[in-house]
């Protein structure tokens, strides 16, 4: 019983509009695509045809006015799709009143039925160099469980490390980036998606996060993060979304 990354595609950036490459080679019919879409200054992605929401969440800090760039806050919002096994090219997203927006689709595969669970996300308002966020639901997690870390970051200046949820006593491998890129178009935001499998000592508890930037300013790097959960399922439903 395992979930495991198969690749990642390539992230396009934009304000009002993404093509999100979809990441295709080995595919098989089964495998599990997300869609990693962060953006500033624009509503939610409309969610594409055939993908289903995971979670999404919005920045609240207003940084230095309206935020411009590298201030403000940013949303970040996740989908799923289970592939049939015959997807390519692109995914087109659309971003109503964009600003700047980054995105990426990354696939897994697992040997059996993915249940989703989402802890919405929280912000980091710090403007310092540690990253630091507290979900605002309890993730229940078990070995063999991997939890997703979507970023929404305020600004492109920076790149990110030492990524580690925290969940009750549960123990984690080593981190696993998945994508770490930002964008200067619009008013700057960058995406940070980092993968970690639980290892050890289950456990149920709200998730904090934390990373590590390689710079900092007044009002950056400041954004949200949500964590979700990826867990095989028993039983024969194909993915479902708890809470």
């Amino acid at each position: 019983m395992t979930i495991a990354w198969q690749q990642t595609g390539v992230a396009d950036t934009g304000t009002t509009s993404l093509s999100l490459a979809y990441p295709v080679t080995g595919l098989a019919a089964g495998d599990i695509f997300l869609l990693c879409v962060a953006c500033k200054k624009a509503v939610y992605p409309s969610t594409p045809l055939g993908w289903t929401l995971i979670t999404g969440a919005q920045g609240t800090n207003a940084g230095n006015g309206d935020g411009s760039v590298d201030q403000g806050y940013g949303r970040v919002s996740v989908y799923y799709k289970i592939a049939v096994g015959t997807e390519s090219g692109s995914q087109a997203v659309t971003i109503t009143s964009g600003n700047s927006a980054i995105g990426v689709i990354v696939r897994y595969r697992s040997t059996r039925p993915v249940l989703f669970a989402a802890s919405v996300g929280a912000d980091d308002t710090t403007g310092s160099n540690t990253w630091s966020t507290t979900g605002a639901q309890a993730l229940d997690v078990k070995v063999g469980d991997v939890v997703v870390a979507v970023s929404a970051i305020n600004t492109d200046a920076y790149t990110f490390s030492s990524e580690e949820p925290t969940i009750g006593a549960a123990t984690f491998a080593a981190v696993a980036e998945r994508h770490d890129a930002g964008t200067n178009r619009g008013d700057d935001c960058a995406l940070v998606v980092s993968e970690h499998t639980v290892t050890g000592a289950g456990s149920s508890a709200s998730p904090t996060f934390t990373m590590t930037s390689s710079g900092n300013g007044t009002n950056a790097p400041e954004g949200t993060t949500v964590l979700f959960r990826m867990q095989e399922a028993l039983g024969r439903v194909q993915a479902q979304i708890l809470g």
